[in-house]
């Protein structure tokens, strides 16, 4: 364990640390390092096997600025700000010092291309952009050129002349320090990868945590006192398609004989969407509804949410009153709702445009005649606009078709809809998975 952690503690003030580096500023200290290092002990190696230092005058000089680079790049305070300008001289002078080294240690014999392949990785991550693929294909078609020239002319590169213990040294110091650089880049990609990993598992597990908590706030605001509702029969049902909904729903009496339902879908799904039911929630709760119709009732939340919000939050909804004998209706862009009654099934259509749009719209309102075997069924666009295993909307018709035979209390009527819509949709009922948010309420006089 002391080992480890020694060896780590060495790591650390070599390559710098990974908690503060950037990979890139990293692997750059990594690369010049040890770069540095192989041309250096490369040159001093094969000065001691008696092959002199002409042959390499560009490798030596090459490994001391690496490593003069490596040392300014590694402990200058604001390295990261300017080694991005060090990249391309860094790799244009191991390119150069490649390019000798195939000459002088044997060509293919010698391992160079090991030091080409390396070499390109490293560039794939310090180089951004497509300039990237540009310096890949220079390396590509260098090695290209070097295996030609070889070929075609032997004579221009050094061999080994024979001599087997220069040859095995040669291969025991290029195969090992080409990989040995590309371990090291590797490794260092792969660290940066599970700490940039662990920090997204965090930030997952935080969102979630705050998604949880967010979505039981909003049932908790949505929630109504079934009280209300006394006198009539009514069943809900909110499926949002994710954590959070944008569909609104209120139940309130603005008079002891009226029972007033507002149901509202915000533009989109999501978190925005959320966001902008709760917007609209609030500014519904705070209207002083008990002397306003519904008309007036839609035209004075629209005048709120432009004059607060601009075009930033629109929904379509729908309003209506309902007493023993009569229904009053009034919607704002939203689709044809539906009233049951034993011998047919009454459209209620739009009667004016979306709030949030216009500063000036008028909502006009339709009176009904509500009898006692009549349900309200209304619902937000996922109900009809949701598709089907063939790509294709499930559309309205099979609702419709549905409504005609029902004679069901509100509650079985929900139960027997979301039955039909989830096999239409392949699913199951209790375990529906949506691209829009689900808001379905069945209401009529008990």
């Amino acid at each position: 364990m002391r080992i480890a952690e020694t060896l780590a503690r060495m790591t650390t003030r070599l390559h710098g640390d990974r908690n503060v580096q950037t990979l890139e500023l990293r692997l750059f200290n990594i690369t010049c390092l040890y770069g540095g290092l192989t041309c250096l002990v490369y040159s001093l190696v094969n000065y001691a096997l008696g092959l002199g230092l002409s042959g390499y005058a560009v490798i030596f000089p090459a490994g001391l600025l690496l490593v003069i680079t490596y040392a300014f790049a590694r402990y200058h305070s604001l390295a990261h700000r300017w080694f991005r300008l060090l990249v391309f001289p860094v790799l244009l002078l191991f390119w150069i010092a490649l390019i000798q080294l195939w000459f002088v240690n044997a060509g293919t014999q010698g391992g160079t291309q090991y030091f080409f392949f390396a070499l390109a990785g490293i560039q794939m991550v310090l180089i951004r952009g497509w300039l990237k693929i540009g310096v890949l294909f220079l390396f590509i078609a260098t090695s290209m050129g070097l295996i030609a020239v070889e070929y075609q002319y032997p004579h221009l590169v050094r061999g080994f002349d024979g001599n087997e213990e220069q040859r095995y040294m040669d291969i025991l110091i290029s195969f090992p320090g080409a990989m040995l650089v590309l371990a090291l880049v590797v490794g260092s990609v792969k660290r940066n990868f599970d700490r940039v990993y662990k920090k997204i598992e965090a930030y997952q597990l935080e969102f979630h945590e705050d998604l949880t908590l967010a979505s039981n706030l909003q049932k908790s605001v949505y929630e109504f006192d079934p009280t209300l509702a006394s006198g009539y029969d009514i069943a809900v049902k909110v499926q949002p398609s994710g954590e959070l909904s944008g569909d609104v729903f209120d139940v309130s009496r603005p008079a002891p004989e009226r029972l007033r339902i507002f149901l509202a879908d915000a533009r989109g799904h999501g978190i925005n969407a959320s966001l902008s039911a709760m917007l609209i929630k609030s500014e519904w709760a705070n209207l002083n509804q008990s002397s306003l119709s519904p008309g007036r009732s839609l035209w004075l939340l629209n005048r709120r949410i432009v004059n607060r919000y601009k075009d930033n939050v629109t929904f379509s909804a729908v309003l209506l009153d309902l007493s023993e004998r009569d229904l009053i209706f009034c919607s704002a862009g939203h689709l044809v709702q539906y009233l049951v009654t034993p011998d047919a099934i009454k459209e209620l259509s739009s009667t004016g445009p979306p709030i949030g749009m216009l500063d000036d719209s008028n909502y006009y309102e339709e009176t009904l005649e509500l009898t006692p075997e009549s349900r309200l069924v209304l619902f937000t666009d996922a109900l009809t606009e949701q598709r089907d295993p063939t790509g294709q909307e499930i559309g309205v018709q099979w609702l419709k078709e549905l409504l005609h035979k029902s004679d069901l209390s509100a509650q079985k009527m929900l139960d027997t809809i979301l039955k039909q819509y989830a096999s239409r949709l392949g699913q199951s009922h209790n375990k529906l998975i949506l691209a829009d948010d689900l808001t379905l309420l069945i209401v009529g006089p008990q």
